[in-house]
C-alpha cells in the first residue's frame, strides 16, 4: 500500500511546463488525487479508511480500465489547478463536494460498482474544469479590454 501523505497541488505555479510536469512527476509518490486531497485538507477531514478506498480506486479501476486511462491522462494535466484554486479560493463549496460526489463515490465503491463510482468522480472533474478552467478562458476571449479598444470608444 503507498503511504498516504498530503498532495503538492499548490507546487503547481502555472501551466508553463516546466514547473507543472516536475510537480505531476513528484506527485506521483502522493498518488496524485489532487482534486480530492485539496477538498479533504480544506474542510480539514482526515480520514485515512476515505482515502485509501479512493486511492486503491484509482490505481487497481481506473489506471487499469481504458475509459479512466483516458480520463487520468487529462486529470494529471488540468487537476493540480482545479486543486489549487479550491484550496485558494473561498467560493468553492467544499462541501458539496464532498457530500455528494466523494461520499457517492465511495458508496459506489462499496457495492462495487466501479463503473458507476468513476462515471460520478468524472462529472464532478468535468464541472470543476469547466468552472475553474474554462469559463475564466471564455471570459477573457468575450470581454477583450485593450487599450485600443477602450480608446476607440471614446
Amino acid at each position: 500500500s503507498l503511504p498516504i501523505k498530503k498532495n503538492c497541488f499548490w507546487q503547481v505555479a502555472s501551466y508553463n511546463l516546466v514547473y507543472r510536469d516536475p510537480a505531476i512527476k513528484f506527485s506521483k509518490s502522493y498518488r496524485n488525487f489532487y482534486i480530492t486531497t485539496a477538498i479533504y485538507e480544506k474542510l480539514h477531514i482526515d480520514n485515512e479508511e476515505e482515502l485509501n478506498k479512493l486511492y486503491l480506486f484509482r490505481h487497481t479501476y481506473l489506471e487499469c480500465s481504458e475509459n479512466g486511462k483516458i480520463f487520468l491522462s487529462d486529470y494529471d494535466i488540468f487537476a493540480p489547478r482545479i486543486a489549487k484554486l479550491i484550496a485558494l479560493s473561498d467560493k468553492v463549496d467544499a462541501v458539496t463536494l464532498y457530500e455528494f460526489y466523494i461520499k457517492g463515490v465511495l458508496k459506489y465503491i462499496e457495492k462495487d460498482e466501479l463503473f458507476l463510482a468513476s462515471e460520478l468522480y468524472i462529472s464532478m472533474y468535468e464541472r470543476l474544469k469547466e468552472e475553474f478552467i474554462f469559463a475564466p478562458l471564455r471570459e477573457k476571449r468575450e470581454k477583450e479590454y485593450t487599450m485600443r479598444k477602450l480608446q476607440a470608444t471614446l
